[in-house]
């Protein structure tokens, strides 16, 4: 009868923390605004405590004379996970 073969995890832990490693010190970067286009990022809305809320306003430049219709995106990370830069590739 034959034995099924049992694989080492050591290989596959070895990969998924060089991949973990390698992603950690190269954050994706969001993708270039158009032209007209400015990114306010880090900006403090409000505090939870010590600390600090962010979030990052991405506005026409120069700001229109006029009302302008605003989109506001939450990226839902249920304060567990995630930043406020995550949506910046929307």
């Amino acid at each position: 009868m034959l034995r099924p073969r049992l694989w080492s995890a050591a290989p596959l832990a070895t990969a998924l923390a060089a991949l973990t490693a390698c992603h950690a010190q190269n954050p994706p970067q969001p993708p270039p605004l158009p032209p007209g286009v400015v990114r306010e990022a880090g900006v403090v809305y409000g505090k939870a405590g010590d600390r600090e809320l962010h979030l990052n306003i991405e506005r026409p430049d120069p700001l229109p004379a006029g009302p302008t219709p605003v989109v506001v995106y939450i990226h839902g990370g249920a304060w567990r996970g995630g930043t406020h830069n995550n949506g910046s590739n929307v």
